[in-house]
């Protein structure tokens, strides 16, 4: 059974002046105006303008300098926090903490895509020479983990921290001791979790938990199965695709009985699949299992050039229809699984392509960091 554990936190003293999106979510330019709006902020940890021969040296300096100046600051005692996200549309409610990378091995907290060993062994090298986790993955529970608890009586505490970061209000109070335990109990009945996202910061923790023989913590979101979101990705080729490759594409389609449509709300509804092929559309009528495998196996197999050049959007209904990916050749549209056929397709150990699904909530990096700890060394207390 997956268990959720205190794990040691460093949280930023002002949180507004230091934390930000995922890295890859700026451009050089906005990360550079991110630089100036923000001379303290995390940012300059973890992406210093530096020419140094090691980079992840400097990230492990800075960091201890930023410790040092108590721009961030230990949370003494490990611990679990509740989290609460807030938006005009969305409402997010989960509990921070470790879940162990044996869990991942075992199998009891599923992951649903693919990982590159090559990336994973080198963001295992980044982790033990850095020696920190920037953002905790998200991980689903099929039952609602604060059933054990009661989160009105909580939020009636003063939290720890309580501010907005682009139109999202956050608030984070910590657990006492019996919540703990309390939320222990309801781990043991549990059979699964889902990992949501990070698949490959888990599978570097755990390659470096086989080259330490260590069973480290893997920092989490742990949120509910019913409050999640699940969207697709719109799958795209930059390069010019030939006539001969067009022709053999179309003829595949067609094998599967696609045919021409638009992208018309209405139209696009009836189908698992839309491909933009240049200036048509066509779309794969019933059900082709899950569309990503079925892309990349049934339509795109013979086509391992495409495979190599594919590009990737997440599609949460505002770029569906975006002028600027319609502009290219090839263009993949999908509806996104159900969590139901996701959660059966990982118990039973299977894999989908990477960047099949895209899963809300995301979490803004630099607001819980966690130093890199074993499993066995802060949770005798509580297990």
């Amino acid at each position: 059974m997956p268990k959720i554990s205190p794990l040691t936190f460093y949280i930023p003293k002002v949180p507004q002046k230091q934390i930000m999106h995922g890295v890859e979510e700026y451009s050089n330019e906005e990360l550079k105006k991110l630089k100036k709006e923000q001379p303290e902020g995390f940012i300059h940890i973890i992406n210093p303008d530096s020419k140094h021969h090691n980079k992840n040296t400097i990230i492990r300096e800075r960091w201890l300098k930023a410790i040092s100046k108590k721009t961030f600051l230990n949370q003494n005692a490990p611990s679990i926090y509740y989290y609460k996200m807030s938006s005009k549309s969305h409402t997010y409610k989960g509990l921070i903490g470790g879940v162990s990378t044996k869990d991942f091995e075992k199998g009891t907290i599923t992951q649903h895509e693919k990982t590159y060993p090559k990336r994973a062994a080198l963001m295992a090298s980044y982790l033990e020479e850095v020696q920190i986790q920037a953002e905790p993955v998200v991980v689903i529970a099929e039952t609602d983990p604060l059933e054990s608890l009661t989160p009105k009586e909580i939020e009636k505490r003063r939290p720890l921290f309580s501010f907005t970061f682009d139109q999202t209000h956050h608030q984070i109070w910590k657990l006492i001791d019996n919540e703990i335990q309390q939320l222990q109990k309801w781990s043991e009945k549990q059979h699964y979790f889902h990992l949501a996202d990070g698949h490959h910061r888990v599978a570097s923790l755990s390659a470096l938990s086989k080259r330490k023989n260590q069973d480290f913590l893997v920092s989490c979101f742990l949120i509910p199965q019913t409050t999640i979101q699940l969207h697709s990705f719109i799958w795209f080729l930059k390069d010019v695709l030939s006539g001969q490759k067009e022709n053999e594409l179309i003829g595949k389609i067609k094998a599967y009985q696609g045919e021409l449509t638009s992208l018309e709300a209405g139209n696009s509804k009836s189908y698992d699949i839309v491909i933009k092929i240049k200036k048509n559309y066509f779309g794969i009528p019933g059900k082709v299992g899950l569309t990503p495998e079925f892309i990349r196996e049934q339509l795109l197999d013979t086509f391992p050039e495409i495979l190599d050049e594919l590009c990737y959007l997440p599609d949460t209904g505002q770029h569906s229809f975006n002028d600027w990916v319609s502009e290219f050749d090839l263009v993949f549209y999908m509806k996104p699984c159900s969590k139901e056929l996701l959660f059966d397709y990982a118990k039973k150990g299977k894999n989908l392509p990477a960047k099949s699904t895209y899963i809300l909530p995301k979490l803004i990096t630099g607001l819980f960091i966690s130093p890199l700890e074993s499993k066995g060394e802060f949770t005798r207390s509580f297990s």
